[in-house]
């Protein structure tokens, strides 16, 4: 706008000059020349006084909304510390409460304390009557059964006392814990609230700040807004002096720009109108702006009101509450006082019990010799018995043999009757059992192998229940030829039910052989499968010596060519057809060993009750278990020799041979070894625990020790420890997992795991690997070639 009225000024004094050069004098024209140059200096100081209004106007709308923002910050801070101030009362009420709810338990306790006290101190009091008036009368110091029980009765409600004592106390303890707690909080609170009061100072002085700063900014406006009046009133002065001053120059001319200035003039009329109106919205802030503090003000003497009341409470809270514990204090040193009498009397009671007690003691111990002395009489009676008992035994034996020997007789007499015609014959294997014409008699059958002396035979059940008396046993001996017919036949029959039982065992080994004789076909039809195909592949590192050599050494020449080209198809259909071939011959020994397993507890099942009847070619069936349910013996090994060698001579046998296994537990638990026995091994098998967990403590894996003449190979495989001795370092890898892989193929992995968590690391595996999978294991060893 300046530039504008610049413009304007220099056109009018071009105009005028140009027009009234003619009618005007020199002298006249630089008159007019001055007063616009001093109109012009005042237009510019004019201009320079309303920007600076402006700038001071513009400044004051952000003062204004500063002081707003201010003061809803303060609204905000207030309301916070409303909503802190009311959790923290809710929390000292909820406090109250329970205090309250505690005392009155704790009173109700002591009420009935206080009455089960005096219920006692009145037992006590009629008790010591009593026992005046029995001193009196008797003169003696024993006591009646009534006064022991409620002697016992008052002992259990002293310690029943004690022990509500020990609780009061603790409740007391955990009271004062909680007074102290309030007294903290109180603290907190008080410490809160003076900080409140010095913020809600500060805010006030920076109020009472804002107050006289928007006063002087007041002050300065009616100035300006006086100044603007004055300066207005001298440029209508200068605007009537011009338009007298230009009446005489074009009217035209002078009516255009002076039109153009008052244009300009009245703009700026309409900017000092619009700043009129920032002031009264300012004004009007400021008005809102006292009215929030006179809200603070009040809200800060309800606060301190608050706070006086609280602090009164508390006052008078802590007054009963010291007051409750002088009661209570009081109340204790009673209790404990009465306690101290109530121990003098039971101590003193017990001293009297303890008098009695040992009375009854050394009657009672009078009363053991005596029994002691009856008990050594009936010993010695129950000697002579069992001597007596002894001689009866003999003579019944000898009655026995009698009637075994008719018993012969009878056989024979059924022999005749029967004929050779009915003759059944029964064979299996070399032992035979004949009925009619056979020379093996029925006493021969039922005999027991025992310690070289024959039990009492199939005779037997019929004078068992007669063993207890001599004279039954008399008459028995003289009974008739039926009864001993119909005894016969019983045998008979009985013998039928065996011969009937064998024949299904017969028939079920027959199959079993015949499964063995197909299992041994197909191991030699793969074994000669697995040779040609040796024989097919061209031989370059090896002599041709090597490949006429023993099966062992093709299946290890085998691997090592199956290492050297891993690439190849052939070579991975080959592995995969040993792996399949393994498994079926794996899951084939376990059905044997099940199939076996059951026809071993169905021969023991189908003895006779009067003694056994096992044919001797099962001995040869006979698996030993003791070999292989131990896990810790081996075929190779032979009979266990039970006396123990020293570690020296242990060290020394193992060191001599060509390949051993172990198999253990990670606790150092034993399961297999391919020599020895627990009791010879247990210090090896430690070390090689202690060698594998002291390595995995390193956070590392033993893998293998060599030596010159022995290469050791260990494998860590939770929860299992695996350790192969071998002088041949050839593919131990491949053995230890040959070793795992038949571990898991009678107990999977999973199963493994659950067994050692449920049942202890100490569980003892040996029992889960019962027959004969380690036998086959090794007997897989050695045909492969794994052992030289």
């Amino acid at each position: 706008m300046s530039s504008a009225n610049d413009t304007a000024n220099d056109e009018m004094r071009d105009g005028t000059i140009n027009k009234t050069s003619a009618s005007i004098s020199e002298e006249e024209f630089c008159r007019l020349q001055e007063q616009l140059l001093e109109l012009r200096n005042r237009n510019y100081e004019l201009l320079e006084e309303n920007r600076r209004q402006q700038n001071y106007i513009n400044s004051l709308p952000s003062k204004g909304t500063e002081a707003l923002l201010f003061a809803s910050k303060l609204v905000g801070r207030k309301k916070d510390k409303d909503t802190s101030n009311e959790k923290l009362e809710n929390e000292v009420r909820l406090l109250q409460h329970k205090l309250s709810s505690q005392e009155e338990e704790f009173r109700l306790q002591q009420s009935t304390l206080l009455s089960e006290l005096n219920k006692v101190v009145k037992q006590c009091e009629f008790l010591e009557a009593k026992t005046k008036e029995c001193g009196e009368n008797n003169g003696s110091n024993e006591l009646s059964e009534q006064n022991l029980s409620d002697m016992e009765k008052l002992m259990k409600k002293n310690s029943e006392l004690e022990i509500e004592v020990s609780s009061l106390r603790e409740m007391l303890t955990e009271k004062d814990l909680l007074v102290a707690q309030i007294k903290a909080s109180d603290q907190e609170l008080l410490s809160s609230k003076e900080v409140l009061i010095e913020e809600i100072n500060r805010e006030r002085e920076r109020s009472a700040n804002l107050e006289n700063e928007l006063h002087e900014a007041m002050d300065l406006h009616t100035a300006d807004r006086e100044l603007i009046i004055e300066k207005e009133k001298a440029l209508q002065n200068f605007y009537g002096k011009l338009m007298e001053k230009v009446i005489t120059s074009d009217e035209q001319s002078q009516t255009d720009d002076l039109q153009e200035y008052t244009r300009s003039l009245e703009a700026e009329c309409e900017r000092l109108r619009e700043i009129e109106k920032v002031t009264f919205e300012k004004d009007a802030l400021l008005k809102e702006g006292q009215k929030l503090q006179n809200i603070l003000e009040m809200e800060l003497q309800t606060a301190k009101a608050e706070a006086l009341a609280e602090k009164e409470k508390k006052i008078a809270e802590e007054t009963v509450w010291e007051e409750m514990k002088q009661r209570f204090s009081t109340e204790i040193q009673a209790l404990n006082m009465h306690v101290l009498e109530l121990q003098h009397s039971k101590e003193e009671e017990q001293n009297s019990a303890a008098q009695n007690f040992e009375m009854i003691k050394m009657a009672l111990e009078a009363t053991i010799k005596e029994g002691e002395e009856e008990i050594k009489r009936k010993d010695e009676e129950i000697k002579v018995a069992l001597k007596k008992q002894s001689s009866m035994v003999k003579e019944l034996r000898r009655q026995v043999q009698s009637e075994k020997k008719r018993a012969e007789q009878a056989e024979k007499h059924l022999d005749d009757v029967l004929g050779m015609s009915d003759a059944n014959v029964y064979t299996h294997s070399s032992a035979r059992i004949r009925i009619g014409g056979s020379p093996s008699t029925l006493s021969d059958r039922f005999k027991v192998k025992g310690d070289g002396e024959s039990s009492i035979c199939s005779w037997a059940f019929v004078a068992e229940p007669d063993r207890n008396s001599s004279h039954n046993f008399d008459e028995e001996s003289s009974c008739s030829a039926s009864i001993l017919e119909a005894d016969n036949a019983e045998l008979i029959s009985r013998l039928a039910i065996l011969q009937k039982k064998y024949a299904e065992t017969l028939d079920r080994l027959n199959v079993i052989e015949e499964e063995n004789t197909l299992l041994r076909k197909e191991v030699d039809e793969k074994s000669e499968v697995i040779a040609q195909w040796i024989r097919t592949i061209p031989d370059t590192n090896h002599s041709p010596q090597v490949a006429n050599s023993s099966p062992g050494l093709r299946f290890r020449r085998m691997l090592e060519m199956v290492r050297m080209d891993e690439s190849t198809a052939d070579i991975r259909d080959m592995n995969r057809r040993l792996q399949r071939m393994l498994e079926e011959t794996l899951s084939k020994n376990l059905v044997l060993q099940k199939n076996i397993q059951t026809l071993l507890e169905k021969d023991v099942a189908s003895t006779v009750p009067g003694g056994t009847n096992i044919p001797e070619t099962n001995e040869g069936l006979d698996v030993d278990l003791d070999k292989t349910a131990s896990g810790l013996r081996t075929v190779d090994d032979g009979e266990y020799e039970e006396n123990k060698c020293d570690d020296e001579a242990l060290l020394d046998e193992l060191s001599r041979r060509e390949f051993t296994v172990f198999v253990l537990s990670e606790v150092g638990k034993p399961i297999f070894a391919s020599c020895g026995h627990e009791e010879q091994l247990c210090s090896l098998i430690a070390l090689i625990q202690t060698f594998v967990m002291v390595v995995t403590s390193w956070n590392d894996n033993l893998k293998r020790i060599r030596s010159a003449q022995m290469q050791i190979s260990f494998s860590y495989r939770s929860p299992l420890i695996l350790c192969i001795v071998s002088r041949d370092g050839f593919q131990l890898d491949a053995q230890v997992d040959l070793v795992y892989k038949q571990m898991l193929s009678i107990i999977c992995r999973a199963q493994l795991i659950s067994i050692f968590q449920t049942k202890g690391p100490n569980f003892d595996l040996r029992f889960m690997l019962k027959g004969m999978c380690f036998l086959t294991l090794f007997m897989n060893l050695s045909d492969f070639g794994f052992q030289k």
